[in-house]
């Protein structure tokens, strides 16, 4: 009998241990909670879309992670509603973002609801009007927002061909170093006769084979900085927008990098091509010659492309850090 009751107080002592623990975070800081609301104006040509963007934190000042927040948008000139707008995490801890698109013009009276793990409830009015930025008296301050930044992260078709895109583009690279890397790998590895023949096999694939890469490249670049640059089209080369964006300018400098990289990189395929058409069909008594100059313009033209290849991982998370810069606080 005291056995049991030993295993029941036990049990009982477990779970308000467990129930104390779930509750801790609300309960050690308080069940109110502080919203700031901003909301931004993310694409001139959609003037009845706005991103809301939703702090939430203690009376501490600890942020609320995992909060449950929903909004209601009534509009003023005819009554018209919309509910159950959900907010969702953005990944920094107490920062959420919802998108919505409003069916009239007019003034919309928001109200954005906390219910779980603390409790809140924030008002503002938002005037949807044709051109102008979002405003409201309870919103926070935030930088102005060049119009043709894409700001809310969704996944649609453009950005499945914009994968298929990069592929194609990583693909063109590999080919191209492929190339390089005969000529390398043959010279490390072969006798000077073995290696003179494989530059005799390359020889009669390098042209088409360079031309095509290159072309990929060059077209595929040329698509990544229109439609996969952090802005809307023209992308990067809409200079005003970008130079206005957080970390635009260093973009824009990586990006001129890529581009004087790329025609360092042509000109040493060109030159890599012509060293290996003087080469004689028929091996010579002394191959070394012919081959010095096939070898010394491969390692100038791997040099270049790997520095190509960092340019482009450092515009890859330029891409990034710009993009997120306009709705992850400082």
């Amino acid at each position: 009998m005291n056995r049991r009751r030993l295993i029941i107080y036990s049990l009982f002592f477990i779970c308000g241990v467990m129930f104390f623990s779930i509750g801790y975070p609300v309960y050690s800081h308080g069940k109110e909670v502080n919203i700031s609301i901003s909301s931004l104006f993310p694409d001139s040509s959609q003037p009845l879309t706005r991103l809301y963007r939703v702090v939430v934190t203690f009376d501490d000042g600890d942020p609320v992670e995992d909060a449950v927040i929903e909004m209601r948008a009534v509009r003023q000139e005819g009554g018209q509603t919309i509910d159950g707008i959900v907010f969702h995490a953005l990944g920094e801890p107490g920062l959420y973002a919802t998108e919505v698109t409003y069916e009239r013009f007019g003034n919309w009276d928001i109200t954005v609801i906390v219910s779980e793990p603390g409790e809140g409830e924030a008002t503002f009015t938002d005037a949807i009007v044709p051109g102008a930025s979002a405003s409201g008296e309870e919103q926070t301050t935030t930088a102005s927002i060049p119009t043709d930044l894409s700001v809310f992260f969704t996944f649609n078709v453009r950005d499945f061909v914009n994968i298929v895109f990069r592929f194609v583009h990583s693909l063109a690279g590999v080919a191209w170093f492929g190339l390089i890397a005969v000529v390398l790998v043959a010279h490390r590895f072969m006798e000077p006769e073995a290696e003179y023949r494989t530059l005799l096999r390359l020889k009669t694939i390098f042209w088409p084979a360079a031309v095509a890469s290159l072309s990929i490249l060059l077209s595929s670049g040329i698509y990544n900085a229109i439609w996969d640059a952090p802005i809307r089209a023209p992308g990067v080369f809409n200079l005003d927008t970008m130079l206005s964006i957080p970390f635009g300018d260093v973009y824009l400098a990586a990006f001129a990098g890529k581009v004087i990289a790329y025609g360092l990189l042509v000109v040493s395929t060109i030159r890599l091509g012509r060293s290996l058409s003087t080469i004689p069909e028929t091996i010579p008594e002394n191959p070394i010659d012919e081959i010095q100059p096939v070898t010394r313009t491969a390692f100038i033209a791997a040099g270049i492309g790997a520095l190509l290849a960092i340019n482009i991982a450092v515009l890859i998370y330029m891409h990034y850090i710009s993009h997120l810069s306009i709705v992850i606080p400082q």
